[in-house]
């Protein structure tokens, strides 16, 4: 879990809790705020990959101006996921439960999510690049 704490209102707009994966932050987690004007504290389920994972927590007030909250470092002892073969045909395995992303070779994410197999075939053959655990691979669908 991840706790933080403000004084007063954050107004009407959620907390978004982002994680750095795959050279890029990704929001896991949206917290709505309260509605006080004391000290509010706040609480998000995060799933942290193997090794180092850094998260922020961001709010976009209603004029659009995004704050940040410093990056909070956590060296993880879950277990690395490994992808089970890079060339495929009617599903992706990892070796664990895994957050991922699959996109093909010009950049068009075609499936994410969180599991530990993927039904693929509704993707063309050909070669896609699968973010997952803390990596990227290139993977070809037959």
């Amino acid at each position: 879990m991840l706790d933080w704490t403000i004084s007063g209102s954050a107004g009407s707009e959620s907390f978004e809790v982002e994680q750095y994966r795959w050279e890029k932050w990704i929001r896991v987690a949206t917290v709505n705020p309260k509605d006080s004007t004391s000290l509010n504290s706040y609480r998000a389920k995060i799933v942290p990959h193997f090794g180092k994972n850094l998260f922020r927590v961001k709010l976009v007030d209603p004029k659009g101006n995004i704050a940040y909250s410093p990056s909070v470092k956590l060296q993880s002892k879950t277990p690395e996921v490994m992808l089970v073969k890079t060339t495929i045909e009617t599903q992706l395995e990892f070796s664990g439960e895994t957050m991922f992303q699959v996109y093909d070779e010009k950049g068009v994410k075609w499936l994410s999510g969180t599991a530990k197999d993927v039904d693929v075939t509704t993707l063309a053959p050909g070669k896609y690049w699968v973010n997952y655990d803390n990596k990227t691979e290139l993977v070809k669908k037959k």
